[in-house]
């Protein structure tokens, strides 16, 4: 019950956030503590790319449904008019933008459209 209330739960916070910037290494060896976690309270735990990915994309359906989250225009003025309503990506100049929160779930959001 603790690592469901507690830990899990400032981890999943903490993944959106973070997420994109995690080096291989660092995955790895999140993952072996998962998996340890996962021995200890005897209930199999997702791997840290499948968490990561349904949390984006729960983070991008609450800032795309509200009308007064920050990010709400942002995301909507980003929208291309030719197409199929993608998303434009904004211009990136370092990794660490690259792989922050606004162009992987704009990535994610445009692969989904996609399917």
């Amino acid at each position: 019950m603790f690592y469901k209330a507690t830990i899990c739960g400032v981890w999943r916070y903490c993944l959106v956030c973070w997420g994109g910037n995690v080096t291989k290494l660092e995955r790895y060896r999140i993952d072996n503590i998962n998996k340890k976690a996962e021995r200890v309270i005897g209930i199999y735990q997702s791997a840290v790319d499948s968490v990561y990915q349904c949390l984006l994309q729960a983070k991008l359906d609450s800032v795309w449904n509200d009308c007064n989250h920050p990010l709400f225009q942002r995301f909507h003025n980003s929208i291309i008019s030719r197409g199929i309503g993608r998303l434009r990506l904004p211009e990136l100049k370092t990794n660490r933008h690259r792989n922050s929160f606004i162009p992987r779930a704009i990535r994610l959001y445009n692969v989904s459209l996609s399917r």
